[in-house]
């Protein structure tokens, strides 16, 4: 079975004022956390889908529309391995995204952000919203990242 839109992407069909197409992407269902709240309770980074495969879903959202409200979910977007080569992927068709969206937990290394701040500098499509998850959560590292 090859990777499609409808086992890897919700595409919700009703457009927003702006005309634009939502998507809440959910990239793999793996946390690096275990909240005793959440149904997600997989930290196997070696299960999640194969970053090329999540190259050709972008491909495929590319097809869509030119006007995407892209949002990342998991669990943990930045806990993909592939998760900066994905985020890149995405620059390269940015001109179908008005925005492109990571909701993280911060959970990675204080380096991972610097390097995803380096290395994404000027992209101003890109944004990351952040929650916060008290049980794993220190707030210091939270404020730092």
């Amino acid at each position: 079975m090859g990777v499609t839109m409808q086992n890897l992407v919700a595409v919700e069909p009703v457009k927003n004022p702006q005309n634009r197409l939502r998507i809440n992407w959910d990239m793999g269902r793996r946390c690096n956390y275990i909240c005793s709240y959440c149904f997600l309770h997989n930290r196997q980074p070696d299960d999640f889908p194969d970053t090329k495969d999540l190259h050709a879903v972008v491909d495929n959202m590319v097809d869509l529309d030119n006007n995407i409200a892209l949002t990342m979910t998991g669990g943990e977007p930045t806990f993909h391995p592939g998760y900066m080569d994905i985020v890149e992927h995405l620059i390269k068709h940015k001109s179908a995204f008005s925005i492109i969206n990571t909701q993280t937990n911060l959970g990675m290394p204080y380096k991972f952000f610097q390097e995803f701040a380096r290395r994404f500098e000027g992209e101003r499509k890109l944004r990351l919203s952040m929650s916060y998850h008290i049980e794993f959560a220190k707030v210091e590292d939270a404020i730092k990242n």
